[in-house]
């Protein structure tokens, strides 16, 4: 998954006009953060809308969000960012448990 959101990325990065002799490994992996971000906003609208709970989508974004802009935009910022993944990996246990 991250090599095809970072091929997205690269593919974003070609059809804006900037060559890639002019970016940095952390310019690459900003734009394919964003990408990530806008399209789980994306499904998690969708889903919203269908009636479906997005709250593992919700803190994948917080995750995403600390990472890119160095806060989840609720004010949590990058000393809050493990807590933001333990959140996302008890959630996707509690899943993972309701499935078996």
């Amino acid at each position: 998954m991250q090599n095809y959101v970072s091929f997205i990325a690269v593919q974003a990065i070609y059809s804006r006009g900037k060559h890639m002799t002019e970016m940095t490994k952390t310019d690459i992996q900003r734009v394919a953060l964003k990408e990530a971000e806008d399209e789980l906003c994306a499904l998690g609208h969708t889903l919203v809308n269908e009636g479906w709970d997005t709250t593992t989508i919700a803190l994948t974004l917080d995750v995403v969000r600390i990472a890119l802009y160095g806060s989840d935009g609720a004010g949590n910022g990058v000393e809050q960012f493990a807590v933001a993944r333990d959140r996302l990996a008890s959630r996707r246990a509690e899943e993972s448990a309701a499935r078996h």
